[in-house]
């Protein structure tokens, strides 16, 4: 997989998100942006997930640097919703989750 080094955006669990549907509906009516904090790269999340699945030795083989001519940076502010207090795990620790409810690690 060919993956940027440049590029950030946040991962967010959907189930967590479900599963805060019953407080979201409570909150002052606006807009909000929801979505979990992300500090990592895509090519960072990569090795994550791959590390994770116990492919760590296979680095080279499997996943490549492509990187935009310039940063893109995707990520939402989710500060008014947290404020709210709906708060989402970090994008890292989410997908860790993620495998393990769906039993891949």
């Amino acid at each position: 997989m060919q993956e940027r080094r440049n590029e950030f955006r946040g991962l967010t669990y959907v189930h967590e998100l479900i599963e805060q549907f019953p407080k979201i509906f409570t909150i002052p009516y606006g807009t909000y942006h929801t979505g979990a904090h992300n500090p990592a790269s895509r090519y960072e999340i990569a090795e994550h997930i791959l590390s994770e699945l116990g492919q760590k030795e296979r680095f080279p083989e499997l996943l490549n640097a492509n990187d935009a001519p310039k940063t893109r940076d995707v990520r939402l502010d989710t500060s008014k919703l947290a404020q709210q207090g709906v708060v989402f795990t970090e994008s890292k620790e989410a997908i860790t989750k993620c495998l393990k409810e769906f039993h891949f690690i």
